[in-house]
């Protein structure tokens, strides 16, 4: 079992250093992420990211919720989970949570 989860800042970080940009926050703690490219159908790709609020969730729904995070990016990228999960965890995080790109 994993004892170490990388955080939602770390995910944001990872996900924005391989193509996917914040699209918009979610009532449900978290926020979404789309990929810089269309799908085959051309839909957005978007993926779901969560936050965790101590007292509020339970760690094994946090846990799950990353590891579907993981889980499509380890297909999306074609690497392992572990490579996926190692990357996230030594992601370095600004310092500054980054905001939507505004639309002009």
């Amino acid at each position: 079992m994993r004892t170490q989860w990388p955080t939602p800042e770390q995910i944001g970080a990872y996900l924005t250093a391989h193509g996917w940009r914040f699209a918009r926050p979610m009532k449900q703690p978290g926020a979404v992420y789309v990929y810089r490219e269309l799908s085959d159908d051309g839909e957005p790709m978007q993926l779901f990211v969560p936050h965790f609020v101590p007292g509020v969730d339970e760690v094994i729904d946090f846990a799950t919720s990353v590891l579907a995070v993981v889980e499509t990016m380890e297909s999306f990228e074609g690497r392992t989970r572990d490579e996926v999960f190692a990357e996230m965890l030594a992601t370095e995080v600004p310092s500054a949570p980054q905001a939507p790109a505004s639309v002009a």
